[in-house]
């Protein structure tokens, strides 16, 4: 189940890199699966991967409605949150700041990469899915390498 999660995040990322879509069709099924995933393999996990695809739907939807507010524009689909759910449910509510601070460490870092040495693209809207799935990558194959990592930043 692993390998076909890293599979469907692999094809989010390219997809939406040439349509900026991540369709339900794929994060839908990812999000089912990371929940059966925590049930069937680590129930005691369940609980924090429910928590965690309501918590990730629910923050991307409320920075979504922020920047809503201040730009007067759309600047996220609702593919990105629905992904978010999907990472949620598959590395458990626990997971989700690292990966959010990793896609969007990742994704601002590309963005201006890409701006700076395209000038054409400035104005342009960048997809966030690869950033997402990215970071989802990085969780699944060493999460609890890169939390420890990242938590012991915080200790004196």
């Amino acid at each position: 189940m692993l390998v076909g999660a890293a599979l469907t995040l692999l094809a989010l990322a390219a997809i939406d890199l040439r349509t900026q879509l991540l369709p339900d069709i794929l994060t839908l099924p990812l999000l089912w699966a990371g929940l059966i995933y925590q049930l069937l393999i680590a129930p005691d996990m369940l609980e924090s991967a429910v928590i965690g695809a309501i918590v990730g739907y629910g923050a991307m939807w409320c920075i979504s409605m922020l920047y809503l507010l201040v730009t007067r524009h759309e600047g996220m689909g609702h593919g990105d949150f629905k992904l978010t759910a999907a990472l949620g449910a598959w590395l458990g509510w626990e997971m989700l700041p690292l990966v959010m601070l990793i896609a969007a460490g990742t994704g601002a870092v590309c963005g201006l990469l890409s701006h700076a040495l395209s000038p054409d693209l400035r104005g342009k809207p960048l997809p966030f899915g690869p950033w997402l799935a990215l970071a989802g990558w990085c969780g699944l194959i060493a999460g609890d390498t890169l939390m420890s990592s990242y938590l012991s930043l915080f200790q004196p």
